[in-house]
């Protein structure tokens, strides 16, 4: 029997982990808990011990077996700034303490991350000028900043130069994925159409079919199949974002990790919503390198107070006076669903703040203040590192929860969750992790044979076209396992489309399991040109584009990395 099975996901994107991270989460299952403590003036608590915290995972409490203090100042000799300064451990991995500079002064390294693609127009515009404002302000002597886009548009070294940080902020846009945006009709979000394609809420089909035939002008029965369409384009472009996002995030927090010193990331977005699994765990793996490496993340958000677009009376749409809608009708929902939007796009910014020890500056419109307030990580922080029973890694979602003991009137901040994930698939995260850093990358490689054909379909006159990519990948560069009279291996594909700025615009993966018996081993070899045919289609704009290919086979290690040119006029 000749079978192989293929499965299609978006690439999550990830960096490479160097081998000394291999070796720290392969061979220590330790879970790490950045922690906040404030008083109950907001000001971060640093005279805390060990003894002062109580971890519990699922509700059972958990014995600490590393904990940390770190202080986040510019300090002398005694420690650099955002290292552990007070570490100890009981059987477990522990964080060395590092010499500061000659000087005295601990050097900050800043990644300054621009959401440009969740950030709207006009939100874009006060963002960009208040940024621009921010670095006309002399910097510390010892900072060095860098500006990165979620998109990947910019990307920045690191500079001590105001001039050239303001350069960078000036060239910042919203940069939607194509066919996503406020002017579409309708303008459905991500959340929204999660709502209704995965969870199948009828309420939520209702106010978007509402809010259709107001912004179509059609009739409900031409409104709803709209309404459906919008929800899965947005579905599939959401994912899109995700993975941009989370890869985009992996990259900025591998840049800090070779530097020594404070590692700061100031995210201002107006926040994003992940709802797959998939993509949570991929979330989660952000927040192992996140403490690990040492690296904050502060959060801004561009959206103030909340948007009027977000509250605006629905009974003064096009500027009639109406009566008030009822609680339950369904521009009522729509305007509720909208909110519910903005707020867990929000929750996920500070969920990302709130697990790695950073500040949220949120409704507020003062983005002065907001830039002055999260370029600096809290002064001081915690960070508690447990070993999960390896009979409950599980794969699921555990939830943690830090309390204080003996300590009255603070508040704790701190990671609330993991995914226990098994230490037998930590191999396989490597290995995604491998695959999706060369997708980012420009290098070539060609271990197995590859036949590739590209082109793209559009109708006259219009901006929009399918870019179509087969590729024909050759089993002579694979390495087939002999299982009795089978041959088995595994690879996988991902095919991604770059725009002519080097950003990231599209991509897909296939992976591709073989089990193939003697006799179909035998006539598959007898073919002019054996191998295995795999289909990409993906939606774009006019304009000319980089395509790249990886295949990395899983076990026998074979690589091939191809990169294409390709101009859609």
């Amino acid at each position: 029997m000749l079978c192989w099975a293929v499965g299609a996901r978006l690439p999550a994107q990830d960096s490479k982990r160097d081998e000394a991270q291999a070796s720290f989460q392969s061979k220590v299952n330790l879970v790490l808990v950045p922690v906040v403590v404030r008083n109950s003036k907001g000001d971060p608590v640093g005279s805390l011990t060990r003894d002062n915290f109580r971890l519990f995972d699922s509700g059972k409490l958990q014995t600490i077996t590393s904990f940390s203090r770190m202080s986040h100042r510019l300090i002398g000799n005694s420690g650099i700034a955002g290292r552990p300064s007070n570490t100890s451990s009981a059987g477990a991995a522990t964080l060395a303490e590092k010499e500061t500079p000659a000087d005295g002064a601990a050097p900050r390294y800043l990644i300054y991350l621009f959401d440009d693609i969740n950030t709207r127009f006009a939100d874009m515009a006060h963002l960009r000028a208040a940024a621009a404002r921010h670095f006309q302000k002399p910097l510390n002597t010892n900072d060095r900043i860098a500006i990165y886009s979620l998109s990947g548009r910019l990307s920045s070294e690191f500079t001590h130069d105001p001039q050239q940080l303001q350069k960078e902020v000036e060239q910042l846009r919203w940069r939607p994925e194509v066919g996503h945006g406020g002017t579409q009709c309708p303008d459905v979000s991500y959340y929204v159409a999660d709502l209704i394609v995965n969870r199948n809420d009828a309420q939520a089909l209702a106010a978007l079919t509402r809010h259709t035939e107001d912004c179509a002008h059609v009739p409900q029965w031409s409104a709803e199949p709209i309404a459906k369409a919008s929800a899965l384009r947005e579905l599939n472009i959401g994912a899109q974002d995700n993975a941009v996002v989370l890869a985009t995030l992996r990259r900025a927090i591998k840049r800090l990790s070779r530097m020594e010193g404070q590692r700061i990331i100031i995210l201002s977005s107006a926040g994003f919503v992940i709802r797959t699994p998939e993509v949570s765990r991929s979330l989660e793996r952000v927040l192992e390198m996140a403490a690990r490496d040492g690296v904050v993340i502060n959060g801004l958000s561009p959206r103030g107070t909340i948007m009027a677009e977000e509250t605006e009376n629905v009974a003064e749409e096009k500027g009639a006076v109406l009566r008030p809608p009822s609680q339950d009708s369904p521009a009522e929902k729509w305007k509720m669903y909208r909110e519910q939007s903005a707020d867990a796009n929000a929750d996920l910014v500070k969920y990302l703040v709130e697990s790695t020890g950073g500040v949220f500056f949120h409704n507020n419109g003062n983005l002065d203040l907001g830039f002055a307030r999260t370029a600096n990580a809290p002064e001081y922080s915690y960070l508690l590192g447990f070993s999960p029973d390896a009979s409950k890694m599980d794969g699921s979602f555990h939830r943690l929860k830090v309390r204080l003991q003996n300590v009255k009137g603070d508040r704790v901040e701190a990671r609330n969750g993991y995914y226990a994930t098994p230490e037998a698939r930590s191999s396989n995260d490597l290995a995604a992790d491998e695959i999706e850093d060369a997708v980012f990358a420009r290098n070539l490689r060609h271990d197995i044979p590859v036949v590739l054909q590209d082109g793209y379909s559009k109708q006259n006159g219009s901006n929009s076209a399918t870019v179509n990519i087969v590729a024909k990948v050759g089993i002579s560069g694979l390495h087939l396992q002999k299982q009795g009279d089978q041959s088995d291996d595994t690879f996988r594909a991902v095919a991604a489309l770059f725009d002519a700025s080097g950003a990231y615009v599209a991509g897909s993966a296939h992976t591709v399991t073989l089990k193939l018996s003697k006799q179909n081993l035998a006539e598959l070899s007898a073919q002019p040109d054996p191998g295995i045919t795999l289909r990409w289609a993906f939606p774009v704009q006019t304009g000319s584009y980089l395509m790249r290919l990886v295949i990395r086979e899983t076990s026998g290690g074979a690589f091939t990395a191809i990169n294409h040119p390709l101009v859609v006029q």
